[in-house]
């Protein structure tokens, strides 16, 4: 059964309609909301005030407009299977308060990686607050069996500009938990030296570093049009070092506070340079003991957005490793799992396993988590150590991969395959590239988002014959999809996207659409 909840009357929030209805400013960074249960956070706009919601109530969050916009958002969540059973599930509820309403699903992009649905409400005449007003009711794919919703009341006049703002909310919104930046980062790196380690964005790929002191990272999109660098930055504070002339041209608007997961100390900026006609997202993360880093992108002045998007959720992932303490909590940690698994004790391997999959990158710790999988029959555990596998990079663990991969797959354990295929796609073996081929055609839609994207960090082994394997594998599923529709054509729309993007990757040219993928082919 789905979560019940009515939807929320809206008499104390809208303002008395004006005569020429208030345009709301452009979207600018106000609150960085976060929920727990179920995890997920979003940006909320400058322009938007949050309300005190009462206790007991089913609504997460509300907030409205300042001045004298008549505007509102709320946040909640249902229990439902799927956003396509939203509607139905609300419908009594709207019918009860809004008699005569039009409801219905409207074409709808953004940037927002989730499955998502947006529905467009008026007729709400049924309260006179709302006279002369529409929702936008939008339900989000969070996980399985989970969808969270948003609500956003609006004056009819101003629907452009609602729809602009919610894209620009629904472009921000993440998952929260361990693998809630999977949809737009890497696997994790570390740098020793300073014990920094945070992840990548998707579609980046290494570039040598800049002959500058304290460039610990560089990387550029593909096709090249941003690009990420990461540094060690000197300073006593951190809006001291954003104050400091670095050469990123002039400040754009005032510096925010931005997120990040592991308590670090953040905050933003967004530069201009006019001459060069490049813009700078920045963002410095501080942590104890005066260790501070800047992540900047780079890219042309009409990406904002995007560049500042891209800084805050590589900033988001960073944390700080204390090497000489992860070395001796891994040493510790594997000889206990070791006398666990001889002595076939299996309840006794999870907590040395919690301590092994918080250091991946260390060699000792990856050995011994590619070793456990062998024998974990918990298939929770199990996909928290692949998980953490594919942080590791270390081709040595390939072999108890693959024994994994068969024995999980026997088992039809799906979240565990595709946490495997993950895993092998940092592992910079052929058996790897030939198993993560294999699963590109695996009737399941995880399972095979999870090799196609796998081999996006892999396939440069044979990128010429894994490049035409996915084309095929792409005109395959569109072939279907035309003859067949149904199931074919919702595995075509959940697929095609993650195609494209590892195409992109392993070619380094922009590949948008299957006429582009077919062009790849006849370059031949």
């Amino acid at each position: 059964m789905f979560r019940t909840l009515r939807t929320p009357l809206v008499l104390l929030l809208l303002s008395t309609a004006s005569a020429q209805p208030a345009v709301p400013p452009a979207p600018a960074r106000g609150t960085y909301f976060r929920h727990d249960d179920p995890p997920f956070a979003l940006w909320i706009p400058a322009y938007l005030m949050a309300e005190k919601t009462a206790s007991g109530s089913q609504v997460i969050a509300s907030f409205h407009g300042t001045g004298s916009a008549r505007v509102r958002v709320q946040i909640y969540w249902y229990a439902m299977n799927s956003v396509q059973d939203f509607l139905p599930g609300i419908r009594p509820d709207l019918d009860k308060h809004y008699p005569g309403h039009d409801t219905h699903a409207i074409p709808f992009e953004s940037d927002c990686p989730f499955e998502t649905v947006v529905y467009r409400t008026t007729g709400m005449q049924a309260e006179a607050v709302l006279r002369g007003m529409g929702a936008f009711r939008v339900a989000i794919q969070l996980a399985r069996h989970c969808v969270v919703s948003l609500v956003w009341y609006y004056e009819l006049e101003l629907e452009d500009e609602a729809l602009r703002d919610l894209r620009w909310v629904l472009g921000t919104f993440r998952a929260g938990g361990p693998t809630g930046l999977d949809p737009w980062l890497q696997n994790r790196c570390w740098h020793p030296a300073t014990g920094l380690s945070f992840r990548p964005p998707r579609g980046f790929v290494v570039t040598p570093p800049a002959q500058e002191p304290g460039v610990l990272y560089a990387a550029a999109s593909a096709p090249s049009k941003m690009a990420l660098s990461v540094c060690r930055a000197e300073g006593l504070a951190l809006h001291v070092i954003l104050k400091e002339e670095r050469g990123w041209g002039r400040r754009d608007g005032d510096t925010w506070k931005s997120a990040n997961d592991a308590n670090a100390g953040t905050l933003a900026a967004f530069f201009v340079d006019e001459a060069a006609g490049k813009g700078t997202a920045v963002v410095v993360v501080g942590f104890a003991e005066d260790r501070f880093f800047l992540f900047t992108v780079e890219g042309p002045i009409p990406a904002r957005e995007n560049l500042i998007r891209t800084a805050e959720l590589v900033a988001m992932s960073a944390e700080f490793i204390d090497a000489a303490a992860a070395e001796r909590a891994v040493a510790t940690a594997a000889a206990a799992l070791d006398n666990a698994r001889r002595k076939r004790r299996p309840a006794d391997m999870t907590e040395p396993l919690a301590v092994l999959v918080r250091y991946p990158f260390l060699p000792e710790a990856a050995v011994a988590m590619a070793g456990a999988l062998t024998v974990l029959e918990d298939p929770e555990l199990a996909a928290r150590v692949a998980t953490a596998l594919a942080d590791s990079a270390n081709p040595a663990g390939t072999p108890d991969l693959l024994k994994a991969l068969r024995t999980f797959e026997s088992r039809r354990q799906n979240s565990v395959v595709a946490a495997l295929l993950r895993a092998l796609g940092t592992a910079r073996d052929k058996r790897a590239v030939t198993a993560l081929l294999h699963h590109a055609e695996h009737p399941d839609i995880d399972v095979a988002r999870a090799a196609i994207q796998a081999l996006g960090r892999n396939g440069d082994l044979d990128r010429e014959g894994v490049v035409r394997r996915l084309v095929r594998l792409m005109e395959t599923s569109d072939s279907a999809r035309l003859r067949t529709g149904g199931e074919f054509e919702r595995r075509f729309a959940a697929l095609q996207p993650v195609f494209l993007e590892t195409l992109t990757t392993l070619t380094g040219q922009a590949v948008t659409s299957l006429e582009d993928a077919r062009g790849l082919l006849r370059q031949k």
